[in-house]
């Protein structure tokens, strides 16, 4: 008998590039842009491989709308977070040789509650009017 597939995220997730840093205890920082993003976690592509339950420093940069709403700003997040999934894949180089690059999901355990709103609020107009 099969069962029904449910979804067991809490938040709404969309694909959409954003810009972040990642520094654990053991590496240096690294750059990298989400692949998709909600307000509890992200998944992007890293060179460095990082083990599950590796904690993270992260800082993100969300695109905002000034206080006077006039202009677009950047508004840096900066959270914890805990790697949860990690998987290794391959990119092609030069048509030869091939980097390996690992995809990894990460789930925020700390962030502001001012943050986190933020980031909701970014991520739901997003969904409300997709790219």
């Amino acid at each position: 008998m099969m069962s029904d597939k449910t979804e067991r995220r809490k938040h709404r997730r969309v694909e959409h590039a954003l810009s972040l840093k990642l520094r654990s205890e053991s590496n240096d920082d690294i750059f990298s842009q989400t692949k998709n993003i909600s307000c509890s976690g992200a998944n992007c592509e890293v060179s460095a491989e990082l083990p599950l339950m590796t904690k993270l420093a992260i800082t993100l940069l969300v695109p905002a709308q000034s206080k006077n709403k006039e202009k677009c700003t950047t508004k840096k997040i900066n959270c914890e977070g805990v790697v949860v999934r990690s998987e290794s894949c391959y990119l092609p180089n030069n048509n030869e040789l091939v980097e390996e690059r690992y995809s990894i999901a990460i789930f925020f355990t700390e962030m502001s509650k001012s943050d986190r709103k933020c980031l909701a609020a970014y991520v739901d107009s997003l969904i409300q009017s997709p790219q």
